[in-house]
């Protein structure tokens, strides 16, 4: 009856195709939610990572990484888990250290991995003889998930801009 009736109606679009997209758009839709799901889940991990580093807690901060992680900071220094968690600590340890917040602009979800890319921007602190150096740019994180916990596996950080300290003006090489 309902098939005879759309036929009188002469649809461009016939019964199967409507009933076809139907069930791409709820997929979408479902995709889409999951997806916005992850995403939220990487953004508490950044919040969590970010709290680390405020309440200067060098353990909190590892469990957010992976035992893997590699870094290249924004003076173009690179640094493997174990160097860079060693850094870290006497960095927490100094009271020069004023922190450093990452805020992300993008999180892009793998479709064919358990992987993520966080695309922000940062601000660190660091008080230097001469004043307080304030520096900021970009970065790039890749996220892992494993057990349905997210942890940074690797980060790249670009110096953008810094003021407040004569150790600003180290010239590009």
């Amino acid at each position: 009856m309902f098939c005879s009736h759309m036929k009188s109606l002469q649809l461009p679009i016939s019964y199967p195709k409507v009933f076809g997209l139907g069930i791409l758009l709820t997929l979408t839709g479902i995709a889409g939610a999951q997806t916005n799901s992850l995403r939220a889940q990487v953004r508490q991990a950044r919040e969590t990572s970010n709290r680390a580093i405020a309440e200067r807690t060098v353990d909190a901060y590892a469990a957010t990484v992976t035992s893997d992680f590699v870094i290249t900071t924004g003076s173009g220094k690179t640094a493997d888990h174990d160097a860079f968690i060693s850094t870290l600590t006497k960095m927490f340890n100094s009271s020069d250290f004023g922190g450093c917040v990452r805020t992300p602009d993008r999180i892009d979800i793998s479709f064919s991995k358990a992987m993520a890319s966080e695309r922000g921007h940062f601000r660190c602190k660091l008080q230097q003889s001469d004043g307080m150096e304030l520096y900021s740019g970009t970065y790039l994180a890749m996220w892992v998930r494993d057990l349905a916990v997210w942890k940074t596996r690797s980060e790249l950080f670009v110096t953008l801009a810094c003021t407040g300290s004569a150790k600003c003006a180290t010239p590009a090489r």
